[in-house]
């Protein structure tokens, strides 16, 4: 799922969660669990936000993006898709993602 498709999620499409389990991207077979309140970091190992929810299709129970929120400078929402996750260690959620990508996102809010 890109990035726009994330940000423009249909509000009886998606549940939000609080808590949910993962599949990591790209290593078969690994599950974490993200929930509200994790902290998440960039790629620079930067603290750029922490988790708002987990967004879970309705027809599928797929996890696709994590609602990121009220990143630095920013009071708002924003969007990550599941891709952009590397690793979760503990209470973080790292991205594969310089935080200047994360930055330009668009606000999310569901449509």
């Amino acid at each position: 799922m890109n990035v726009q498709q994330c940000s423009a999620m249909k509000r009886e499409a998606v549940k939000l969660m609080a808590q949910f389990q993962v599949v990591i991207p790209g290593r078969p077979g690994v599950v974490a669990s993200v929930r509200r309140g994790m902290t998440v970091h960039c790629s620079e190992g930067r603290q750029v936000a922490n988790v708002a929810a987990v967004a879970v299709g309705l027809q599928n129970e797929q996890v696709f993006c994590l609602i990121l929120g009220y990143l630095p400078q920013k009071e708002l929402y924003q969007s990550v898709p599941i891709s952009w996750i590397d690793r979760v260690e503990g209470e973080s959620v790292i991205l594969n993602v310089c935080f200047d990508q994360i930055q330009e996102l668009p606000e999310w809010y569901p449509v």
